[in-house]
């Protein structure tokens, strides 16, 4: 068995010297840990899944390849692929030539970080089997390893899950010819470009209808928080085909309760509350992912409109939303004017701005066009 240790770049992969494992491991991209190195972020990830976790992670490869595997034999590849503030994200590839396996490994170090990775783990666990077919990636194991070092010892949590293959980031980008805003979809293998009108609205829609698909109307509890500048959402582009998926579910909890609770109908309040923050949130990122916040112009908000609704519908067919729910939602949006339709945004905004302060202000700045946009959008749905 070998393995390597390398660092992935839009460039390719960087082979990671002493010198490089040497230096201190980022816990945030702002704080050094005090003790750890990169270096002991990659032995941690090798001991876990090829010493302590081996049975499992030797049973998950010998589906993948013939039964007579033997992990001894495999080349072995760790990646660095990505580091936020709570999680670092790695790739791990099995190689024994032809065949090669990949999959994902989260990784939390501070305590904050690593009590979100558990439950996330559980979230993902119980979210993948509420639909036949899944828009979260499979999740197989977690547990922890302790790194320890002259310094001191540090416990690293861990979960293997499944790496999504040729799925990309995208990200609101300017417009190269029309000055204007489009997706940039950062396609490592082919080169970044520009999302075609067709990839533009399919993100949207499909984004909409797998929040729609995972919110339970019964209790409230949708995904939260998400957002686009954390590159929650991925695309795959294949032939004109598009398929996105969301890698991340932080929470799953009710929005707003008290005040769809307060009312006579709580899970058709409860209901609007969802689509009204889904139309606003779902159009707001940050410029290529890291710059100012950016709004996405129409037609990302017809689409979350259209994706929204066949994500209610796919929950009729499923059974987990009265039929009635559907026509009385839109004949209750219908009946809404500009003016109600803005107040009711207002308790949304109050949350936005506790959250995300650079956020809420560009909410507010685009709600009352975007109110008069979602009006028209509404206007055109058949009961």
């Amino acid at each position: 068995m070998t393995t390597k240790f390398l660092l992935s770049s839009p460039e390719g992969d960087i082979i990671l010297g002493k010198d490089q494992l040497s230096r201190p491991f980022l816990i945030s991209p702002e704080e050094e840990h005090p003790f750890l190195t990169l270096g002991d972020y990659f032995s941690a990830i090798e001991a876990f899944l090829l010493r302590e976790y081996r049975h499992p992670f030797s049973s998950l490869l010998s589906e993948a390849f013939a039964s007579d595997f033997n992990l001894d034999k495999a080349d072995i590849i760790i990646r660095s692929e990505k580091h936020g503030n709570f999680y670092h994200v790695a790739s791990i590839e099995v190689i024994i030539p032809p065949h090669g396996k990949k999959f994902a490994v989260t990784t939390a170090i501070s305590q904050k970080g690593k009590d979100c990775l558990a439950r996330e783990f559980l979230l993902l666990e119980r979210l993948n089997s509420v639909t036949e077919k899944s828009y979260l990636p499979a999740v197989y194991f977690q547990g922890s390893i302790t790194v320890e070092s002259q310094k001191g010892k540090e416990e690293v949590r861990i979960f293997l899950g499944e790496w999504l293959e040729d799925y990309h980031e995208w990200h609101l980008s300017n417009n190269s010819k029309t000055g204007g805003l489009n997706i940039c979809i950062w396609d490592h293998k082919r080169g970044t470009r520009e999302a075609t009108p067709k990839e533009y609205f399919e993100i949207f829609r499909q984004t909409a209808r797998i929040l729609t698909i995972y919110y339970d109307p019964l209790t409230g509890n949708q995904i939260h928080p998400w957002h686009h500048a954390a590159g929650d959402f991925i695309v795959h582009c294949n032939n004109g085909a598009v398929a996105v998926k969301l890698i991340t579910v932080r929470d799953f909890q009710p929005l707003l309760a008290d005040k769809a609770n307060a009312t006579d109908n709580p899970q058709l309040v409860g209901l609007l509350y969802f689509f009204l923050n889904l139309s606003v949130k779902i159009r707001v990122d940050r410029l290529d992912g890291v710059g100012l916040a950016a709004w996405a112009p129409n037609p990302a908000l017809n689409a979350a409109v259209v994706g929204f609704l066949e994500g209610l519908q796919y929950k009729q067919q499923a059974k987990t939303l009265q039929e009635p729910v559907l026509k009385q939602f839109i004949s209750l949006l219908q009946s809404c004017s500009e003016e109600d339709l803005f107040n009711l945004f207002l308790p949304l905004m109050d949350l936005h701005e506790d959250e995300n302060v650079e956020d809420h202000l560009i909410m507010q700045n685009n709600l009352q066009e975007h109110v008069r946009e979602l009006v028209r959008e509404v206007a055109k749905l058949a009961l």
